[in-house]
Protein backbone atom coordinates (compact mmCIF):
# COMPACT_ATOMS: atom_id res chain seq x y z
CA UNK A 1 0.00 0.00 0.00
CA UNK A 2 0.92 3.74 -1.11
CA UNK A 3 1.44 6.10 1.84
CA UNK A 4 -2.18 7.60 1.04
CA UNK A 5 -3.44 4.13 1.77
CA UNK A 6 -3.93 3.35 -1.60
CA UNK A 7 -3.41 -0.62 -2.68
CA UNK A 8 -1.14 -0.24 -5.76
CA UNK A 9 -0.62 -3.36 -8.75
CA UNK A 10 2.31 -3.70 -10.87
CA UNK A 11 1.60 -5.37 -14.79
CA UNK A 12 2.44 -8.78 -13.17
CA UNK A 13 -0.30 -8.22 -10.11
CA UNK A 14 -2.48 -6.80 -12.79
CA UNK A 15 -2.69 -10.01 -14.87
CA UNK A 16 -2.86 -12.54 -11.55
CA UNK A 17 -5.83 -9.91 -10.71
CA UNK A 18 -7.69 -10.81 -13.77
CA UNK A 19 -6.83 -10.44 -17.88
CA UNK A 20 -5.21 -7.18 -16.84
CA UNK A 21 -7.58 -5.30 -15.22
CA UNK A 22 -7.54 -4.49 -11.77
CA UNK A 23 -11.40 -4.26 -10.50
CA UNK A 24 -12.57 -4.36 -7.47
CA UNK A 25 -8.82 -3.07 -6.04
CA UNK A 26 -9.62 -1.25 -2.77
CA UNK A 27 -8.67 2.48 -3.33
CA UNK A 28 -9.90 5.45 -1.01
CA UNK A 29 -11.92 8.22 -1.74
CA UNK A 30 -14.95 6.52 -3.95
CA UNK A 31 -18.26 6.96 -3.77
CA UNK A 32 -20.62 4.58 -2.38
CA UNK A 33 -24.04 3.34 -3.40
CA UNK A 34 -26.91 3.69 -0.99
CA UNK A 35 -26.35 1.56 2.21
CA UNK A 36 -22.84 2.37 2.38
CA UNK A 37 -21.91 -0.15 0.06
CA UNK A 38 -18.94 0.40 -2.76
CA UNK A 39 -20.30 0.34 -6.17
CA UNK A 40 -19.10 -3.17 -7.53
CA UNK A 41 -16.96 -4.05 -10.59
CA UNK A 42 -19.88 -5.01 -12.40
CA UNK A 43 -21.51 -1.98 -12.16
CA UNK A 44 -18.48 0.36 -12.51
CA UNK A 45 -17.34 -1.40 -15.78
CA UNK A 46 -20.13 -1.20 -17.37
CA UNK A 47 -20.49 0.28 -20.91
CA UNK A 48 -23.14 2.23 -20.07
CA UNK A 49 -21.69 4.07 -17.11
CA UNK A 50 -19.17 5.49 -19.66
CA UNK A 51 -21.10 5.69 -22.38
CA UNK A 52 -22.71 8.92 -20.29
CA UNK A 53 -19.19 10.59 -20.36
CA UNK A 54 -18.26 11.35 -23.98
CA UNK A 55 -17.04 14.16 -24.22
CA UNK A 56 -16.62 14.93 -20.74
CA UNK A 57 -13.74 15.50 -18.39
CA UNK A 58 -13.03 13.85 -15.19
CA UNK A 59 -10.14 13.71 -12.68
CA UNK A 60 -7.84 10.85 -12.61
CA UNK A 61 -5.43 10.22 -9.51
CA UNK A 62 -2.19 11.99 -9.30
CA UNK A 63 -3.90 15.31 -10.61
CA UNK A 64 -4.31 14.67 -13.98
CA UNK A 65 -7.66 15.16 -16.26
CA UNK A 66 -8.97 12.87 -18.95
CA UNK A 67 -11.62 13.48 -21.52
CA UNK A 68 -13.60 10.72 -22.28
CA UNK A 69 -13.12 10.49 -26.17
CA UNK A 70 -15.27 7.53 -26.83
CA UNK A 71 -16.61 4.03 -25.71
CA UNK A 72 -16.51 1.15 -29.19
CA UNK A 73 -16.56 -2.53 -29.26
CA UNK A 74 -13.26 -4.26 -29.08
CA UNK A 75 -11.44 -5.73 -32.52
CA UNK A 76 -11.60 -4.07 -35.93
CA UNK A 77 -14.48 -4.23 -38.27
CA UNK A 78 -15.29 -7.73 -39.63
CA UNK A 79 -13.54 -9.88 -37.08
CA UNK A 80 -15.63 -12.36 -35.48
CA UNK A 81 -14.07 -10.72 -32.04
CA UNK A 82 -16.08 -7.41 -33.14
CA UNK A 83 -19.21 -9.47 -33.65
CA UNK A 84 -19.10 -11.14 -30.50
CA UNK A 85 -18.74 -8.02 -28.21
CA UNK A 86 -20.81 -5.38 -30.73
CA UNK A 87 -23.07 -3.52 -28.20
CA UNK A 88 -22.10 -5.50 -24.99
CA UNK A 89 -21.87 -3.93 -21.82
CA UNK A 90 -19.45 -6.30 -20.07
CA UNK A 91 -16.87 -6.17 -23.42
CA UNK A 92 -15.93 -2.24 -24.77
CA UNK A 93 -12.75 0.04 -25.62
CA UNK A 94 -12.72 3.38 -23.68
CA UNK A 95 -10.65 5.99 -25.24
CA UNK A 96 -9.03 8.63 -23.31
CA UNK A 97 -7.16 11.97 -23.77
CA UNK A 98 -5.11 12.61 -20.81
CA UNK A 99 -3.55 15.76 -19.86
CA UNK A 100 -0.18 14.34 -19.06
CA UNK A 101 1.01 10.97 -19.84
CA UNK A 102 -0.36 8.16 -17.76
CA UNK A 103 2.08 4.92 -16.65
CA UNK A 104 1.22 2.08 -18.86
CA UNK A 105 2.75 -0.49 -16.37
CA UNK A 106 0.19 0.29 -13.54
CA UNK A 107 -3.15 0.78 -12.95
CA UNK A 108 -4.41 4.24 -13.17
CA UNK A 109 -7.72 5.51 -10.96
CA UNK A 110 -10.19 7.53 -12.82
CA UNK A 111 -12.95 9.14 -10.95
CA UNK A 112 -16.02 8.65 -12.61
CA UNK A 113 -18.59 11.41 -10.87
CA UNK A 114 -21.07 8.67 -10.11
CA UNK A 115 -19.09 5.66 -9.12
CA UNK A 116 -16.22 7.10 -8.00
CA UNK A 117 -12.82 5.83 -8.21
CA UNK A 118 -12.10 2.94 -10.77
CA UNK A 119 -8.55 1.64 -11.56
CA UNK A 120 -8.59 1.13 -14.56
CA UNK A 121 -4.45 -0.40 -16.93
CA UNK A 122 -4.50 1.82 -19.72
CA UNK A 123 -2.11 1.48 -22.72
CA UNK A 124 -0.98 4.34 -25.38
CA UNK A 125 -4.01 4.62 -28.53
CA UNK A 126 -4.06 6.64 -31.09
CA UNK A 127 -1.66 10.27 -30.85
CA UNK A 128 -1.21 11.92 -27.35
CA UNK A 129 -4.71 9.26 -26.47
CA UNK A 130 -4.77 6.06 -23.70
CA UNK A 131 -7.01 3.04 -24.22
CA UNK A 132 -8.53 1.02 -21.62
CA UNK A 133 -9.75 -2.59 -22.83
CA UNK A 134 -12.60 -3.65 -20.64
CA UNK A 135 -13.50 -7.57 -21.22
CA UNK A 136 -15.34 -9.50 -18.71
CA UNK A 137 -17.39 -11.93 -20.68
CA UNK A 138 -15.17 -14.54 -18.84
CA UNK A 139 -15.39 -13.31 -15.20
CA UNK A 140 -17.60 -14.87 -13.43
Amino acid sequence: MSASGERRFGRRGLLVAGAGLVAGAAVGGGATLAGGAAPSAEVQLRRSAWSALRGRTIRVEGGRRARILGVEDLGRPGTRLRAATTGREDAFVLRLALDRPAPTDEPVVLHHPKLGAVPLLLTHGRGRGHVATIDRRTAA
